[in-house]
This record gives C-alpha cells, sequence and structure tokens, in this order.
C-alpha cells in the first residue's frame, strides 16, 4: 500500500517537474520574443496615463546610469541562481563539459560558437548558475555580451543587467579586461546575426573568416583565447533559409544592416503537444565544451600579420576541439566544421 501510494506520488512528482520544464522554456522564448517591445509599449502608455511620472524620473535615473552596460553590468547573483534556470537546464537538457583548469588570476575571451537562434546554450551555462560554472571554474566570473542596442531599451536593459550581459562594444570590452581585476572571462558570441540567418542542423558553417576583432582585444591586453563549441544549438529550431537575392532574404539582411539583429523564421514544436508545430524548441541535448586556452602576448599596437596568426590558431584549436568531441555529442564521423 505504502509502495504503491510512494510510486504514484513520484509520478505525479515527475509529471510536475515536466511541466515545470516546459514553462521555463515558454518563459525564455516569450522573454527572448516579446520583453524588449512590452517594456518599450510599457513605457509609452504610461506616459499617457496619471502614472507618467514614473517613465520620466525612470529616463532621467537612465541618463545618469547610460554607461552601466559597459562597466561590467549589474548582475545579480540571486537572479542568476533561480530555480527557474535549473528546469530551463533540465529542458532540453543543456550541460556544460571542462576540458581544463583556468587560472583565475588571468584573463580571458571565451569565443563561442556557434551562434544558433537563440544562443540558449552560451545563455544557459554563462548568464546563470544552472550548469554550475563556478564550481566548475571556481574564481572565475564571465560576463556574456551582446549587441549595445538592446541596452537602448527601457527596463529591457536592467532586465539583461541583471542576467548578467553587458555591452560587447570596445569600451566594454577593454574595461572588462583592465579596470576589475582578473578572473574575468568576457563572453562573446561571435557569429552574430549573419551566423544566426545560416544556422540549420543539416551544416555546421560558422561566421568566423573575417571576425577578427576579438582577437585584436586578446591581444592588445594579452588575454588569453578559449574557443568554446555548443554542440546540439542548431539543432532545436527548424529554420527556414531564404535564397539570397530574394526579398525575403533582403529584408532580413536590412534588418542586420540597419538594427544589428535579424528576423529569423523558425519553426519548434507545439506547446501542448511535441508533434505538432510551435515556438517551444525542440528538446535536444545542448553540450557547451570549453577548450583549452591560447595563450596570447601582449601587444598594444598589433599588426594585420600578427592578427591573422592567432586568428588562423583559434580557428585551429577550434576546429580540433570540434572533430575531438563531435561524435560524443550526436554527430557523425563525416561531419565537417565549414569557416565561412
Amino acid at each position: 500500500m505504502n509502495s504503491t501510494a510512494g510510486s504514484k506520488v513520484d509520478e505525479e512528482w515527475g509529471m510536475w517537474r515536466e511541466q515545470l520544464k516546459l514553462l521555463s522554456a515558454l518563459h525564455w522564448i516569450l522573454t527572448f520574443l516579446l520583453l524588449a517591445p512590452a517594456c518599450v509599449l510599457l513605457m509609452t502608455y504610461l506616459l499617457f496615463t496619471p502614472f507618467w511620472s514614473l517613465p520620466v524620473v525612470y529616463c532621467l535615473w537612465w541618463i545618469t546610469d547610460w554607461k552601466t552596460p559597459e562597466r561590467g553590468g549589474r548582475k545579480s547573483q540571486w537572479m542568476s541562481k533561480w530555480g527557474l534556470w535549473r528546469h530551463f537546464r533540465g529542458y532540453f537538457p543543456v550541460k556544460l563539459l571542462k576540458t581544463t583548469d583556468l587560472d583565475p588570476n588571468q584573463n580571458y575571451i571565451f569565443g563561442c560558437h556557434p551562434h544558433g537562434i537563440m544562443s540558449i546554450g552560451a545563455f544557459c551555462n554563462f548568464g546563470t548558475e544552472a550548469t554550475r560554472f563556478s564550481k566548475a571554474f571556481p574564481g572565475i566570473k564571465t560576463f556574456l555580451t551582446t549587441l549595445n542596442g538592446n541596452f537602448r531599451i527601457p527596463l529591457f536593459r536592467d532586465y539583461l543587467m541583471a542576467a548578467g550581459i553587458c555591452s560587447v562594444n570596445n569600451s566594454s570590452i577593454d574595461y572588462l579586461l583592465s579596470r576589475i581585476g582578473t578572473g574575468n572571462a568576457v563572453v562573446i558570441v561571435v557569429g552574430g546575426a549573419a551566423e544566426a540567418l545560416n544556422c540549420t542542423s543539416k551544416e555546421h558553417i560558422l561566421t568566423l573568416k573575417n571576425r577578427k576583432g576579438f582577437i585584436k582585444k586578446a591581444l592588445t591586453h594579452g588575454t588569453a583565447l578559449v574557443p568554446v563549441y555548443s554542440f546540439g544549438e542548431n539543432e532545436i529550431y527548424q529554420q527556414c533559409l531564404f535564397q539570397d537575392g530574394g526579398w525575403k532574404r533582403a529584408v532580413q539582411n536590412l534588418f542586420k544592416k540597419w538594427i544589428g539583429f535579424a528576423p529569423c523564421v523558425f519553426i519548434g514544436r507545439g506547446i501542448f503537444s511535441s508533434t505538432s508545430k510551435g515556438i517551444l524548441p525542440f528538446r535536444r541535448p545542448i553540450t557547451t565544451v570549453v577548450g583549452k586556452p591560447i595563450l596570447v602576448p601582449k601587444t598594444e599596437d598589433p599588426s594585420d600579420q600578427e592578427i591573422e596568426k592567432y586568428h588562423q590558431l583559434y580557428i585551429n584549436s577550434l576546429i580540433e576541439l570540434f572533430e575531438q568531441y563531435k561524435m560524443d555529442y550526436g554527430l557523425s564521423e563525416i561531419d565537417t566544421l565549414t569557416i565561412a
């Protein structure tokens, strides 16, 4: 009797945990898609209500806080440990693989690949404590970076900073690597919007050939480069890829040029059924492998030849990482990494 009752309780709790995982994934997608426009609409609406003073006071404070996203942000340790993120991690699940220790007396630039649609591996591992990054790499503090334009959206900017995200512009990276001591890891999802437009589960194409700004920063500050690859990132959605030259692709490129991001058209699973189409990501494992650091000499004014040399070293190290672990995480022997 007791055994039967206990089994029923375990079954009910298991079903409840699955529901929590679904809700956490839905929260993330709605945040990604709707939070920014919702914040703009809310602030605009309040201006025409008896509460008009709230957005006015916020904007006055915002002026004094303008540079904070470029000065390390304002990460909330409490938010990074939300139970919500643990359920989000378990939905896929997301895992972190450590290949070597990192010295907390140095700073690092993590180059994250691939971008995917939403960079879920990067956020879950480096923006939250869901995979216990601080336990795996004691003394290392991560600063996940994104486009500076995201911090021009009221309220949304504060949510991003609380989640440990800061600006990816030059001033921000210089500050993180030179003004707040050591043990800092600046996390850059290198491929950006261009790579997001081309992501597909059938190919592994990285927009990296002409992305050398992070290499120059590493040389300028003498900061070690760490290649990071999230296996499974491109498998969580099916993207509708439009042909170059068509009007749909032209609209995406226009958004990418003027706003900084590209509106990807993607399909996932349904909220109530895994067999229907919807906005939830597919439940595919994502394993983020943190590679070995590439030591870089400090060079205040690096030449093009030096930048090219370490850029090629970085690419070679990334390809080696991909080849070493690809068959452990769902890929075949014939899968290759293409640098575009």
